[in-house]
């Protein structure tokens, strides 16, 4: 046992004490210039010490824990009759957020540079490359790329594949039906849409309708590890396994797709029809290799490097939006048709 002499232990001691004095005093500065700076702004009741952290807990009073976070500040200028723009204050839970609830207002600022937190955010989801993060002449390239791929007379082309796969969506109602399964809609609308992003993007058959898919199942694992300024358990919100695992999830999303696209695109140039593609993956490289390397469609087989890592991205973007987006439309019309026959 080690025993440190009396002198040591004070020093020791008054080291402690100074830096968690510093940390506390750094801390209340930081609260008091947070604060400030809200204070007489639009908003609901601003409290000097919590800020809106007691308006977030009267809310959470008053509504189902579940609901989805971004319902919060719809809730938040219902019950205060708040106007079209408001300011709101959860720091140091979360961060300070000016809240558009007008299209009019929010075309104001969109072309604004996107918040810090976006990328961070989003590469876990997504990749580090994608168009939802990114800005300027980046952003215009990649979108121009991938643009002609959702064009109208495009998407028409590929109705035949959508319907098809909205014949299994239909056979696996009716299978629950007849069994008198009590079941979940969203998950039954979310491998519709996985598979119809496969096949249209991708043209290829996830089957995840019908089974388990590596690529959603990846998606869903990597969605339960990101980071939720809901939580308010210090367990939960600060995870010490987050990183590997949000690493490991995403390395298996890119693992995946960059299979099926070498798989993929080295008969390219053979197809006899290699001129009437008309998947988003299949056209956005024939732009690339056209805009960026001077190749006509058909006259290359393999994957620029380049291009795949970001169309890795792409592909993982469309998969999280679409997955998310059209499976709550989708429940919500199921639902408006059961109150409205």
């Amino acid at each position: 046992m080690i025993y440190l002499p009396e002198t040591s232990r004070a020093v020791w001691t008054t080291a402690v004490l100074v830096l968690l004095t510093g940390i506390l005093a750094r801390f209340l500065y930081s609260g008091y210039i947070h604060r400030r700076r809200i204070r007489g702004l639009p908003g609901p009741p601003h409290h000097p010490i919590w800020g809106h952290l007691l308006v977030m807990a009267e809310m959470k009073k008053l509504y189902p824990a579940d609901i989805h976070p971004h319902m919060y500040p719809h809730l938040i200028r219902k019950h205060y009759n708040l106007g079209d723009f408001f300011y709101v204050d959860f720091w140091p839970v979360g961060p300070q957020m000016l809240v558009l609830a007008t299209p009019e207002i929010s075309q104001q600022v969109i072309n604004f540079p996107k918040h810090e937190i976006i990328r961070p955010f989003m590469k876990h989801l997504t990749g580090e490359h994608n168009m939802v993060a990114m800005e300027g002449q980046e952003w215009k390239t990649w979108r121009s790329i991938f643009n002609s791929g959702f064009a109208l007379k495009n998407m028409m082309a590929l109705v035949p594949v959508i319907v098809e796969e909205g014949n299994v969506f239909c056979d696996v109602l009716q299978e629950h039906a007849e069994n008198a399964d009590v079941f979940r809609m969203e998950e039954t609308a979310t491998r519709l849409t996985i598979d119809v992003i496969g096949r249209v993007a991708l043209d290829i058959k996830l089957d995840s309708q019908r089974g388990d898919n590596a690529l959603l199942d990846a998606l869903r694992s990597q969605i339960s590890w990101l980071f939720d300024d809901q939580q308010f358990n210090p367990f939960k919100r600060w995870r010490p396994l987050r990183p590997v695992a949000q690493w490991w999830y995403g390395r298996k999303m890119d693992a995946y797709i960059d299979n099926v696209l070498d798989a993929r695109f080295p008969a390219r140039a053979k197809a006899p029809d290699a001129s009437k593609r008309k998947h988003i993956i299949d056209l956005a490289l024939d732009t690339y290799l056209e805009d960026e390397k001077g190749i006509q469609a058909g006259q290359k087989g393999n994957v620029d490097p380049t291009f795949k890592r970001y169309a890795i991205d792409q592909i993982r973007t469309f998969v999280f939006a679409g997955h998310d987006t059209t499976s709550s439309t989708i429940c919500y019309v199921y639902h408006m048709l059961s109150k409205h026959p």
